[in-house]
């Protein structure tokens, strides 16, 4: 007999895996899918512990649906809200799938799902890069790499990043033969596939985190041999990672920001919407005020971020949107994640490098409503509820 509330919660992940597919129905980035199996999920869970663990959600995203109301239901509004309240109930699902034992069951899928993106890359680059056109809407140019079943090659670098830190959270950072598998196809995805320099960066400053957080020669060994490995494979490549690598060699990161345009923009995403932010005292600028607000400090930034740093209608960062939007709630938010995260922790040590490389990834272009976000999010804090499960 088919287990519905199992069937339910497999189906709710596998739909957020896959995000970017809207079968050309529209070309708006992250699809709604998965929120019409929630509804069953919620249906089949009614552990009081685990709503406990998720109640900071529910209550931004009551916060979220008052702050839309007195800024008005326009469409940007709407979206806005859609976009947070897909990231705070992916949370909530996911910690109820956590507490109902389906961890061993999302490892499978994960590691599935990264060879289904591995696959859907090599076909890009036998068959063309649009050859999913009818399944995603797809913006690439010649110069950069596939984009799998995403819609840009920085997003489908940044979904592999995703899934291989859940293959590593799912095993307890033991994965089985099948998860190395899949980490491997992660690796090809990012460097070979999508050649995404932003997600070489995040590689890199991952094995770094896990070389350092506990010294040892085979640690020393691996973090060298990545960096060797990836800057082989960066030579191997014609493409726009291997423009950049020559930018920092020639001229340093600095020269770098300063001359490449894409580089500046997200610098400056990052660093605007907070900057704004603690400069009026985290006061909550709401949904589709960004490009008024931004224009007012570009005097005082405009030399440093010279490409369309200013004026823009969305926010190229996860943490830079939210603070800019949401102020003091936002940032007391973040505080009771990152308190939740630690609750019940077994390897303090690991949560902190953890909590390092999650904000690193999270600082930049990465929307709010991409589910698997809020799947990270709900695994990171779902020790708790693996002590549900038992």
């Amino acid at each position: 007999m088919i287990n519905l509330k199992y069937l339910s919660f497999s189906v709710f992940m596998l739909l957020s895996c896959f995000s970017y597919v809207s079968f050309s129905l529209n070309s708006m980035d992250s699809q709604i899918w998965h929120f019409f199996v929630m509804p069953f999920c919620f249906l089949f869970f009614r552990s009081k512990a685990a709503w406990f663990t998720v109640a900071p959600e529910l209550v931004l995203s009551l916060v979220v649906f008052v702050f839309l109301f007195f800024s008005g239901f326009t469409f940007i509004e709407l979206r806005s809200l859609g976009s947070y309240w897909s990231l705070l109930f992916t949370i909530v699902v996911t910690v109820f799938a956590l507490a109902c034992g389906l961890k061993d069951r999302f490892y499978i899928l994960v590691c599935s799902v990264s060879l289904l993106y591995f696959f859907g890359g090599l076909a890009q680059i036998v068959f063309g890069k649009f050859i999913f056109e009818f399944l995603v809407h797809v913006r690439t140019t010649p110069e950069r790499g596939v984009t799998s079943f995403a819609a840009e090659p920085s997003y489908y670098a940044t979904i592999t990043i995703i899934l291989s830190w859940l293959i590593l959270i799912y095993s307890d950072y033991r994965p089985s033969v099948f998860g190395k598998i899949a980490l491997f196809c992660n690796l090809c995805s990012i460097s070979l596939l999508a050649q995404s320099a932003i997600g070489i960066v995040y590689i890199l400053l991952a094995v770094s985190i896990i070389s350092v957080s506990k010294v040892s020669f085979s640690r020393i060994l691996m973090f060298t041999s990545a960096i060797g490995g990836l800057f082989f494979v960066v030579g191997l490549t014609d493409g726009r990672v291997s423009a950049l690598s020559s930018l920092i060699l020639e001229g340093g990161l600095y020269d770098l920001f300063m001359s490449d345009a894409s580089v500046n923009l997200r610098v400056a995403h990052a660093f605007l919407p907070i900057y704004i932010s603690l400069d009026n005292l985290l006061f909550p600028f709401f949904y589709g005020n960004y490009s008024t607000v931004s224009l007012l400090y570009a005097n005082e930034f405009q030399h440093i971020f010279w490409y369309k740093g200013f004026g823009g209608e969305r926010i190229m960062s996860f943490v830079g949107a939210m603070i800019f939007e949401l102020g003091l709630i936002a940032l007391l938010y973040l505080l009771s994640f990152v308190i939740r995260a630690f609750w019940f922790c077994r390897k303090p040590s690991r949560k902190i490098m953890e909590m390092i490389f999650l904000f690193a990834l999270l600082v930049s272009a990465v929307p709010i409503a991409m589910p698997l976000v809020g799947i990270l999010f709900g695994s990171l804090i779902g020790q708790r509820s693996y002590t549900f499960a038992k």
